[in-house]
């Protein structure tokens, strides 16, 4: 009884005063939340420096070389092209970006980025994965053959050529959920199927 005679008198006082709710921050994509520097496409020695494009699907690198690297990094939104064969190609924190390339000695490697398209028109060997959410892999009919490593990502897909030309292209998911089972005393990991 006390309590509640005590609690009606700061009301009526107004002692007590309801605040006001702050006002909800507005959420800052990553691509956003991202410093953003002077766009970049610059060849310094053997390396091909693209930085920082924002919305820029018309970027074609010329001029390449097969002993020159590209290391794309903090692009949103683009479309890069690369004519020619180059030894390596490096993309990270990236997002909403598509690399179309001919051909590449090395590998090319995705790292922290997401919502990707890469599309190789040539050949290739290797491609690495990592940390990389949301990724759409288009391959050539000379390049099916790759090896494709992957870890700490997901919603990948491999776009491969059909086998005739009547016949249309094949999407298939590459698993980034596994199950392990111990067999005969050894660890067996097998990749999730969702047939």
């Amino acid at each position: 009884d006390m309590k509640n005679k005590k609690k009606q008198d700061l009301r009526s006082t107004g002692a007590v005063q309801a605040k006001e709710a702050p006002a909800p921050k507005p959420k800052a994509t990553p691509a956003a939340a991202a410093p953003v520097g002077e766009p970049k496409c610059e060849l310094k020695g053997k390396v091909w420096w693209i930085e920082n494009q924002r919305g820029n699907k018309e970027l074609v690198l010329p001029e390449v070389e097969q002993k020159h690297s590209i290391f794309i990094t903090n692009c949103f939104d683009s479309v890069i092209q690369i004519n020619g064969k180059v030894n390596q190609i490096t993309v990270e924190k990236c997002e909403k970006t598509g690399i179309v390339f001919d051909s590449v000695v090395a590998s090319i490697e995705v790292i922290n980025s997401k919502r990707m398209q890469v599309q190789c028109t040539g050949s290739m060997h290797t491609m690495t994965v990592d940390k990389v959410h949301e990724i759409q892999i288009y391959l050539s009919k000379d390049c099916l053959g790759a090896s494709i490593t992957s870890s700490v990502s997901a919603d990948m897909n491999v776009v491969i050529p059909p086998k005739t030309d009547d016949a249309d292209f094949t999407e298939l998911p590459i698993p980034y959920q596994f199950t392990t089972v111990i067999k005969d005393g050894k660890l067996v990991t097998e990749p999730v199927r969702h047939e």
